[in-house]
C-alpha cells in the first residue's frame, strides 16, 4: 500500500484519523481472499502558520519623536495560527536582526526596540529622528511553539518625517550701556549689531 505523491494526511481532521482500506487478493484460479487494513493517522508537531501582512512580512509607519515607550506591535497582528491548536508561542528577535547594521544599535531592552518573549508584542523605547537615524527597520521576529518549531515574520517599520519648527543657535553678545539718547555704541565684539542663528531639522532654507 502506497501514499499517492499528492496525498496528505491530516490528524487534526478528525474524520480521517483513521483510514480502512479494503484489500482483496486473486489466486490463479479465480479465488479471493479479502482483508480490511485499518491505518490510524498519528500526531506530528507542526510549525505555527503567521498570516498577517503579506507572505510573513508586515510594514507599519512610525512617526519620528513618537512618545516612549510605546507599543508599537501587538500579538493579534501575527495572525498566528496552529495546526495542533497550540495557543502559547514564545517570541524573540531572529539572530540575523541583531547582526545587520544598523539594526544591532537599535535593539533589545537597553536601545530602542523590544519584544516580549511570551506575547510578542514590539516597544519602542526611545524616540527616533527621522534625520539622524536609519527610516527603515527590518525586525525578524521568531515565533516558536511548544513542540520547538517556529516560523518567522518580518516586521518592518518605517520612520516618517514630522515637520519640526527651526532651532535659534545660543548666542551670547556683550553691550556697553548706550548713551542716552544718543545712538547704540559698538558691541563688545567691534560690531554694530549682531546676526542671529538658526537651523531647521528638515533642512528648510531660507529662514526669516
Amino acid at each position: 500500500v502506497t501514499l499517492q505523491p499528492n496525498g496528505t494526511l491530516n490528524y487534526e481532521d478528525i474524520n480521517k484519523r483513521k483510514i480502512a482500506i479494503a484489500i482483496t487478493a486473486t489466486d490463479k484460479n479465480g479465488l479471493q481472499g479479502n482483508v480490511v487494513v485499518t491505518v490510524l493517522v498519528g500526531d506530528k508537531n507542526e510549525a505555527p502558520l503567521v498570516s498577517g501582512g503579506t507572505s510573513n512580512a508586515i510594514t507599519i509607519t512610525l512617526f519620528e519623536n513618537a512618545t516612549v515607550p510605546s507599543m508599537l506591535f501587538s500579538n493579534s497582528q501575527y495572525g498566528i495560527t496552529d495546526p495542533d491548536g497550540d495557543t502559547a508561542f514564545s517570541f524573540e528577535f531572529e539572530p540575523w536582526t541583531y547582526s545587520a547594521s544598523p539594526l544591532d544599535k537599535y535593539l533589545d531592552i537597553s536601545k530602542y526596540f523590544r519584544i516580549h518573549p511570551t506575547t510578542g508584542k514590539i516597544t519602542l523605547l526611545k524616540s527616533l529622528d527621522y534625520e539622524n537615524a536609519p527610516n527603515t527597520y527590518v525586525l525578524g521576529v521568531k515565533i516558536t511553539d511548544a513542540g520547538g518549531l517556529s516560523s518567522t515574520m518580518n516586521v518592518t517599520f518605517t520612520i516618517d518625517d514630522v515637520q519640526e519648527q527651526p532651532v535659534l543657535g545660543s548666542n551670547i553678545f556683550s553691550l556697553n550701556e548706550a548713551i542716552k539718547g544718543g545712538s547704540i555704541p559698538q558691541f563688545s565684539n567691534s560690531l554694530t549689531g549682531f546676526q542671529a542663528s538658526a537651523t531647521d531639522p528638515e533642512g528648510d532654507l531660507p529662514l526669516t
